[in-house]
């Protein structure tokens, strides 16, 4: 929770990392809030995952672990598709 004093005034706001149940100060944190943008949105743009340095490595290890997949996209969004956990066993791609 981060709490900011405004003079007689304390607000306070839930982290992102907190109500996702998300650490992100660990890799497998960053790499699954990397990997909940795809869910949601289907990808990323270049502003946001080179936003801090944790979460553009989180990416780098998804793209060459191979469990993320680019499409075709145009700058600065970046389409990725999860390749699912039969791919990766079966070591294909849909």
């Amino acid at each position: 929770m981060t709490c900011i004093n405004f003079g007689n005034t304390i607000v306070c706001m839930e982290d992102e990392s907190e109500s996702d149940g998300l650490d992100l100060r660990t890799r497998k944190g960053q790499e699954e809030h990397v990997l909940r943008q795809i869910r949601d949105h289907g990808g990323f743009s270049i502003s946001w995952v080179t936003e801090n340095q944790k979460r553009a490595h989180a990416a780098q290890r998804l793209i060459d672990g191979g469990r993320i997949v680019r499409m075709p996209d145009e700058y600065p969004w970046c389409s990725y598709r999860i390749k699912e956990q039969t791919d990766l066993i079966k070591g294909g791609e849909r």
